[in-house]
This record gives C-alpha cells, structure tokens and sequence, in this order.
C-alpha cells in the first residue's frame, strides 16, 4: 500500500484525480470502479472539471458502480446509483452502453450479480477501482467478517452502515441489505485508490495500515494488493506512527 497523505481534502482529491488518469491513460478499453459518498465527491468534480477542459479521453472509459441499496436504484434519491449518475456520469456525458449501476431493485438479484460480474468481465476486468473506507472498516458493502473470496453479491448490513446511510436521505429509510462488488472483485482492480479523509476516520484508518490483514477489518486487507494507493490528509492520520504519518 503507498500511502499519499495531503495538506487538504483538495490536495488530497486532486493528487487522486492525476492518479486516475495517469492509469486509465494506458488502459486498453478502460473500465472505473465509481464508489459513491461524501468522500469521491472533490475527486469527480475534478474529473469533469478536467473534461470540460478539453479531456476527451474519459468520456471513452467504461464505468461500473461499487454497490448499492437492495430495493433502490438510480431512479431513488438517496441510492448509490443516483448520487453516480447525477454527480459523476451524467456531468460527463457518458454514453448509457458504458455504464454499468447496480438496479437493487432486480427481481432476481442473483442475474443481477452475475450481469455485473459479466461487465467486468466483457471490459478484461477493473483497470481502477475508487473506493472509500466505512467507519467499521468495510469497502463497498463488504461488512466486517465478509468472505474474502466472495464476488459480486448480496450482504447484510451491518448496524452502524445502515445508521450511518440514513445521511443520504431525506426521511427515516430502511436499511437492511446490500449488493456489492465482493473483495475478491476488489482485490483483482489492476489498481486500488482507497481515499479516507476526516478525524472520525483515524482511528479506524490506524487499524487499515497498521494491523495486520484480517477480514474483520476489510480495509486491512488492502495491504496485500499488489497496486494500491491510500489517498488521505492529515486530519485522517492524526493517530497513525510517526513514521507512517509523514
């Protein structure tokens, strides 16, 4: 894991946007992985403020999206799939065949896995996967104790992810269950951008790049990808050694 700590979430987005492109540049037929939340919020605006610059190149990448509420899809306010689509995919002006977001709310949730398993698949597979890190340590909806050698499918949530996902809506919503790139999709993306920003995530940032891999942290296991890159600014590495934390 390398680890790139910025002065500012600015910084830090940014120094992740260059990232990106500087991998998707040599991708051949290039699939994202688009993570949804607060924290990718400065990374994709500044992603389409480099489009609308005159960066045609991404409007030909492919996009995947992480995860998402089952019951809910792009149509819900509040789901993964609309903040992706109104946030991130519909500013760049991605053509429909080069989206694939979860629909949680599929009749069959098993084809659902198995359709979006089937987008990697077709693309050769993730060449970037952006990811946040969950307060319990979980990536995309991959809960603490999550089977590492799981694939696309459907989870339970845990208690403090279905508090913490109130945030994105309006009124009191239930959480129950999700849908989600498992951590052996994640642990295959040729290359892994973890970004964490804010103090409330120190301490569970301590125990991803100081503890051992141990599924009951799922960050943690980031550790053993060949590609990753940790994103953070120091308000997130206030509890990290000294030597780590520089």
């Amino acid at each position: 894991m390398k680890i790139i700590i910025a002065d500012s979430y600015e910084e830090m987005s940014a120094l992740a946007a260059n990232k990106i492109l500087e991998k998707m540049e040599i991708a051949k037929d290039p699939l994202i992985c688009l993570a949804s939340g607060d924290t990718p919020t400065g990374l994709y605006k500044r992603l389409i403020r480099i489009q609308r610059k005159g960066n045609e190149a991404i409007r030909n990448w492919n996009f995947v999206g992480l995860d998402e509420w089952v019951g809910m899809n792009r149509e819900d306010p509040g789901s993964c799939g609309y903040y992706l689509e109104h946030e991130v995919l519909n500013p760049l002006e991605i053509p429909e065949e080069k989206i694939c977001l979860f629909d949680g709310r599929a009749g069959d949730l098993s084809m659902e896995c198995k359709r979006v398993n089937s987008f990697i698949d077709v693309h050769g597979g993730i060449d970037v996967a952006i990811l946040g890190l969950g307060s319990n340590g979980h990536l995309g909806l991959n809960e603490p104790g999550s089977d590492e050698g799981q694939w696309v499918h459907v989870t339970e949530l845990a208690e403090s992810t279905r508090k913490v996902g109130q945030k994105y809506f309006s009124t009191s919503t239930e959480l129950s269950k999700g849908i989600t790139l498992g951590l052996a999709s994640i642990m295959k993306a040729k290359t892994v951008l973890l970004l964490v920003n804010g103090g409330h995530k120190a301490e569970i940032l301590k125990q991803v790049v100081e503890g051992e891999p141990d599924n009951r942290v799922p960050g943690s296991l980031l550790q053993k990808h060949k590609n990753c890159y940790l994103f953070t600014e120091k308000t997130a590495t206030s509890l990290l050694k000294p030597q780590i934390a520089q």
